[in-house]
């Protein structure tokens, strides 16, 4: 065989290689390309339903299920772990009510105002039950009141069963990152179902009376608190606490006349039978 046929065999044994790596180059792009579209049409389907009201105020509807409530290992308001059903679906607050919404429906800016963006703070219990009375007279086929503490930490866990400490950076602020200062609502990551803050920023009011023995006698099925008391159930920690009290189990009481600037609220609401 002489040098030309060997080069000429050598030439075209080259265009076959390049020709096959051609043809797995746009296979893989092609796989690349079904496998995104595959994930973003399951990220569509699996994303929060969001509803937003008449002022702007964002929520996602949880569908009812179990969980467990509370920690064995911390403080003892926080015992027994129990498992709670939640029966009925409702929609819960993506966000801390912010200064914005509340000046949208009370008229007037929240005490230590901040831009509109920023949780409504030194709320006091009393004056969140007036928003949220303000806000159903609208009648706009929602009825809103604040949560219950399991809706509240059953939206937290977002259907986990046990906390990641690791996490705390992503969703949560709190006196290790924040500078000791208030920070727009959605800053930090969201939890699984969508929600922002559960953990820090500011404190968040429940409608349940507070009670630290009331764990042994709650409820197996949408538990509402104890009968009375002296003091409301406040959940989430704020941007001053450090990290044991920005965690979904942890409790605080507080009482329903109590002015701080951490305090804040989240609102629930149901769709009104048309």
């Amino acid at each position: 065989m002489d040098i030309l046929e060997r080069l000429r065999r050598i030439k075209k044994g080259l265009w076959i290689a390049v020709g096959v790596a051609f043809a797995v180059l746009f296979l893989l792009i092609a796989v690349v390309v079904v496998a995104a579209l595959i994930l973003r049409a399951w990220d569509t389907r699996n994303a929060p339903k969001i509803v937003k009201n008449q002022i702007g105020i964002e929520l996602i509807t949880i569908s009812p299920g179990s969980f467990l409530m509370g920690s064995d290992d911390v403080r003892d308001d926080e015992k027994p772990v129990h498992q709670v059903t939640i029966s009925k679906a409702f929609l819960f607050g993506r966000y801390e009510v912010t200064a914005g919404e509340w000046k949208a429906v009370m008229g007037k800016a929240p005490p230590g105002f901040e831009a509109d963006h920023f949780p409504a703070r030194y709320i006091t219990w009393n004056d969140a039950q007036e928003f949220i009375r303000r806000l159903n007279q609208r009648n706009d086929g929602y009825s809103y009141r604040l949560p219950t503490e399991a809706e509240w930490e059953f939206a937290c866990r977002a259907g986990a069963k046990t906390e990641d400490p690791s996490d705390i950076e992503l969703l949560a602020w709190y006196d290790g990152n924040s500078n000791n200062r208030l920070h727009p609502v959605g800053m930090k990551h969201a939890n699984d179902w969508g929600f922002y803050d559960m953990r820090g920023n500011v404190s968040e009011w429940c409608q349940d009376w507070y009670d630290k023995n009331y764990y042994p006698e709650s409820a197996g099925a949408d538990p509402k608190g104890p009968g009375n008391g002296q003091e409301r159930v406040k959940r989430g920690g704020s941007h001053f606490d450090d990290r044991s009290k920005v965690r979904c189990s942890a409790r605080e009481g507080g009482a329903p006349t109590e002015i701080l600037d951490t305090n804040g609220f989240r609102i629930v609401a149901a769709a009104l039978a048309r």
